[in-house]
């Protein structure tokens, strides 16, 4: 079969497999500073501020918006050791940059202002410092997660080379217009693609109407500009910006999501700007926040964007029927 392949399908799997080989060389790099860090010392220590950081920081580069920004809630620990007579200050938790939201409840649960702890230090540089200095080798959150990665980076792509060039083979045998067999086999692949889309879709959306509920006040609202790339340039772009407070079990979050999933942005800011119009600042509004995870919130639970997928999904295989049957 793989003799078969058309010329550059091989290039484009391998191109796909890049995603996957940048997280296991990021794993690696991890690893290596674990490896550094069994050689640190340890100092007594003592933590002196435990909260929720809330922090407005920018999309990564690979999102459609280039400037666009997100609200990110993380534990905020400090702590204070000495070597010999010398005072030294830490923030820094784990050898991992970030913390999950799933974990922060129960990290700030750890950490209580004064509690004393160990402290790993860097002898030539105590600037670097962690609390913990092993990656979590039993959160299975996290080995679920690097798994999934590899299966949808890796198998993903191989399993789509295979389902095209075999479901090609077989239309051909199938279709009145054998030369149409590629053109139905990629519609059918997207088009189902595209449904298991919306089902996950609709699964998440339907879990957040069932998030408990908080009062929460609004900080800002309004619209934002991002730079959004059209054909190698820049182009303006607004999004609604609704930006909120709440408290769950005498911790203060901040979010900025009004829908799940869902951050529309236009050429047009007056299209926006009706969105964000009823979040007033100052006002009152109903925040549903995750369980799990408090830091992750949203306005608007009860969104109806999720049926738009399965719209398209539906349009995209009918497409596909309609030529496979020769009525296009």
């Amino acid at each position: 079969m793989f003799a078969e392949l058309p010329k550059g399908s091989v290039f484009c799997i391998l191109v796909a497999s890049m995603f996957p080989a940048l997280v296991l060389i990021a794993f690696a790099v991890k690893l290596w500073e674990i490896w550094k860090a069994k050689r640190w010392l340890t100092a007594e220590g003592k933590v002196i501020a435990s909260r929720v950081k809330s922090q407005v920081r920018t999309r990564p580069s690979g999102d459609f918006d280039t400037s666009d920004t997100e609200v990110e809630n993380q534990p905020f620990v400090q702590y204070e050791f000495r070597i010999a007579s010398q005072k030294h200050i830490g923030t820094r938790i784990a050898i991992g940059e970030k913390i999950p939201s799933v974990e922060l409840k129960s990290t700030l649960a750890r950490y209580p202002v004064g509690k004393a702890v160990t402290v790993y230090y860097d002898p030539a540089d105590p600037k670097k410092c962690v609390l913990e200095r092993e990656l979590p080798f039993s959160n299975t959150t996290m080995w679920i997660g690097l798994g999934v990665v590899m299966l949808v980076f890796v198998g993903g792509p191989l399993l789509f080379a295979f389902s095209y060039f075999n479901g090609v083979e077989w239309f051909k045998s199938h279709l009145a217009n054998p030369r149409q067999a590629p053109l139905v086999t990629v519609m059918g692949l997207f088009g189902l693609g595209v449904l298991f889309f919306a089902q996950a879709f609709t699964r998440m959306v339907r879990q957040a109407t069932r998030w408990p509920v908080v009062r929460g006040t609004v900080l800002d609202s309004g619209t934002q500009e991002v730079a959004a790339v059209i054909n190698d340039g820049y182009r303006t772009h607004y999004r609604s910006l609704v930006l909120y407070r709440y408290t769950v079990s005498g911790r203060e979050y901040q979010g900025d999501r009004i829908a799940i999933g869902v951050v529309i942005s236009s050429t047009l800011p007056w299209l926006v700007r009706q969105r964000s119009a009823k979040y007033r600042p100052g006002m009152t509004v109903d925040v549903h926040y995750n369980p799990a995870g408090p830091g992750e919130s949203v306005l608007n639970a009860n969104s109806k964007w999720h049926y738009l997928p399965w719209c398209i999904g539906a349009v995209i295989l009918a497409f596909a029927w309609a030529v496979a049957t020769g009525r296009i």
